[in-house]
């Protein structure tokens, strides 16, 4: 039951971002990994991390992963490519979007676009 809960949720936030109606943003980028939260009602956040798990050495390993944390931060699920239903495919394309989103990736390209199209040929 817990699993098919966790599941929806993954699957909503996928199909959600996609379609770009979740906010993103980065969260505190000083560290190695770029760690991207959404904030949702009750005070709980999903985030979006670029691996599944660390090794001894610190050292991000496995494809993203999505945890879900309570308002006193305390980790609530983590939801992962061992979970069935999600694979790192989809796990990729959560945590891709997710960092386009937060960073504004988008709108960053339409600029630089926009600066390539007015500049006339020939001229720097």
């Amino acid at each position: 039951m817990t699993e098919d809960k966790a599941l929806e949720i993954f699957k909503l936030a996928l199909q959600k971002t996609a379609a770009g109606e979740m906010h993103w943003e980065q969260l505190d980028a000083s560290g190695f990994d770029e760690i991207y939260a959404h904030s949702t009602a009750g005070g709980f956040s999903l985030r979006a991390y670029p691996h599944s798990y660390y090794a001894e050495n610190d050292q991000g390993e496995g494809p993203p992963s999505l945890t879900l944390f309570d308002a006193s931060g305390k980790i609530v699920f983590d939801i992962t490519s061992e979970l069935k239903g999600i694979t790192e495919e989809d796990l990729n394309q959560l945590y891709d979007r997710a960092r386009v989103v937060a960073l504004g990736i988008d709108d960053k390209l339409d600029l630089i676009l926009k600066d390539l199209r007015s500049t006339p040929q020939g001229s720097e």
